[in-house]
């Protein structure tokens, strides 16, 4: 099943917010690589809230919802306010592809069933 994806940015103050509304299928993956601040010589700040649903049960669900920081290509998560992937419908997780690219990627799950969702990266 293919899914859909409805995208926009803020920018205020220097910051940038990325959301993203998704329909997908939970054994279907999903890549964002968005560009933020280049942060080879310094550190950057980043916040990421994800989530994906078919069921109100909590084994079909993928959720993240954390801080990091980075430098270049190096990531450190600082908190996992809430964390929760599932066989069913895959999990989420943040990475950083080059100095100026953050990626959210959501694996594929088991599971074949749609669920709605949303992606949000607030950064620099």
């Amino acid at each position: 099943m293919a899914g859909h994806i409805y995208a926009d940015a803020t920018r205020i103050n220097g910051c940038v917010t990325y959301f993203f509304g998704v329909y997908v299928a939970g054994n279907a993956t999903l890549t964002y690589d968005l560009a933020v601040a280049e942060d080879a010589n310094q550190g950057n700040f980043h916040k990421v809230e994800a989530g994906l649903s078919h069921h109100n049960s909590g084994s079909y669900l993928a959720v993240m919802d954390g801080l990091w920081v980075s430098r270049g290509t190096g990531v450190t998560n600082l908190a996992n306010l809430y964390y929760n992937g599932t066989g069913n419908m895959g999990s989420f997780s943040f990475s950083k592809t080059n100095a100026t690219t953050v990626r959210i990627h959501k694996s594929a799950g088991t599971y074949s069933g749609p669920g709605y969702g949303f992606v949000r990266l607030t950064s620099v």
